[in-house]
């Protein structure tokens, strides 16, 4: 759940949405990377990466009908 906190993370399963809010890391952590993340009946990857002052968002790979969303 922590991670979920500071990434802004909700999962809505049933609309096939995944958003991320204002995600952020911490100093210690220069990447985070979320393998095979499913939502329904579809999942993903996404690599965030820190930089001085932004985190960024990559889909390394999606399968299914799902929408990401990332909101700053």
């Amino acid at each position: 759940m922590l991670l979920q906190a500071i990434l802004g993370l909700s999962i809505d399963a049933r609309q096939g949405r995944v958003q991320l809010r204002s995600p952020a890391l911490p100093p210690s952590l220069e990447e985070v990377r979320i393998k095979y993340l499913r939502v329904g009946d579809a999942h993903l990857d996404l690599t965030l990466r820190r930089h001085t002052h932004d985190v960024s968002v990559t889909i390394d790979r999606r399968v299914g009908d799902l929408e990401v969303n990332v909101l700053k």
